[in-house]
């Protein structure tokens, strides 16, 4: 459920902002008819976290440049097509993602 101020309007013209709840049912004008919530410019989610890794980052183990010298990253996406790149994985993620019954194919051990 969401609380916030939303703004209706009617098609006679007149305009209503109101805080209100997401389940709360849609105002009448006075004019009779119902009126419409007029689109709202939200803010992402706290919980999004974006994929660009401001200033970059320098590897210099693993994911370096053939010679040693470190390779600059500007995102994860990066990181993680390098690593696929030399068969390597992120901490914490699947190599190959499970088929449709579950199971995980380890053919190519």
């Amino acid at each position: 459920m969401t609380f916030k101020a939303r703004t209706y309007v009617c098609d006679c013209g007149a305009t209503v902002t109101a805080w209100r709840w997401n389940t709360d049912p849609t105002p009448t004008c006075l004019c009779g008819r119902v009126m419409d919530e007029q689109g709202t410019v939200g803010v992402p989610a706290p919980g999004i976290i974006p994929d660009t890794i401001p200033g970059g980052i320098y590897i210099r183990h693993g994911l370096c440049h053939a010679d040693g010298t470190p390779r600059r990253f500007d995102s994860m996406t990066e990181i993680r097509r390098a690593a696929a790149a030399k068969g390597l994985t992120l901490y914490g993620e699947t190599p190959k993602a499970p088929t449709c019954d579950g199971h995980v194919d380890r053919s190519d051990r």
